[in-house]
């Protein structure tokens, strides 16, 4: 049985992943790790948006984000994207979320999109999410904070998440030097497994970039399959001024 986007998140808390198979044990266990267990139905493209700002008036953050996150247009054919449920809010929702770490930088967002992506086949799946920070620095925190996470986490011994439904993980993953060319000259690579309380293990990849206060990650399962999303992302952020940045 091939695992499907649920409107309900209800309908993915009575779901049975002893019993369910593999893929889509995987596929929850990564809908999670986005920080919710519900997709809002519908498709989200956002191409109108982009083009229909007004040029002479100051963008609201929600326009920012509407230029930085990532459009239906710019996934593989077939793919569908979605908000994540609660991916337009800050309040009560996780955006820095690795290896049990506190992040101080969550109470510094101003404005966040989160959103899920699937292939038509519902197997393969990508995350992506933009925020808005008070200001620059406190957006070059919260990747400053993510780089310590990674390199002091706890590798052999399950960790609890702070989003409600995440079952506790083992993180282990790693910084990457070697990033995808053509992204933002500040960002954050990083690329490992999860791995489950019964020992299943889950590929994890993601590109964090920032440009001035604003970031946008984009992660799925490996680096290969992200690289043109993250030089998209990060042809995003170039289309913000620099007032909207805050540079």
């Amino acid at each position: 049985m091939s695992p499907q986007l649920v409107c309900d998140p209800a309908d993915v808390r009575d779901m049975d992943t002893r019993s369910s198979g593999p893929s889509r044990h995987r596929l929850l266990l990564a809908l999670l790790l986005l920080g919710s267990v519900a997709v809002a139905c519908g498709g989200a493209s956002r191409q109108a948006a982009r083009l229909d700002s007004d040029d002479d008036a100051p963008r609201t953050d929600e326009e920012v984000l509407d230029l930085v996150a990532l459009d239906e247009a710019d996934l593989p054919e077939g793919w569908t994207l979605d908000l994540i449920d609660g991916g337009d809010q800050v309040t009560n929702q996780v955006t820095m979320d690795m290896c049990g770490a506190h992040f101080e930088s969550e109470r510094m967002r101003t404005a966040r999109r989160q959103l899920g992506a699937l292939d038509p086949a519902g197997e393969r799946w990508v995350g992506n999410e933009s925020v808005l920070y008070r200001t620059a620095t406190a957006a070059e925190g919260a990747l400053v904070e993510l780089r310590a996470a990674v390199r002091s986490c706890p590798k052999h011994r399950l960790v609890a998440s702070d989003v409600a439904a995440m079952p506790p993980v083992r993180y282990q993953l790693d910084l990457v030097e070697a990033a995808p060319e053509g992204i933002t000259e500040d960002h954050v690579v990083i690329a490992g497994h999860l791995e489950s309380a019964d020992g299943e293990r889950v590929p994890f990849a993601g590109v964090w970039q920032r440009r001035g206060r604003a970031m946008t990650a984009v992660y799925g399962e490996t680096l290969d399959e992200l690289a043109d999303l993250a030089r998209t992302a990060s042809s995003n952020l170039q289309m913000l001024s620099a007032d909207e940045a805050h540079e």
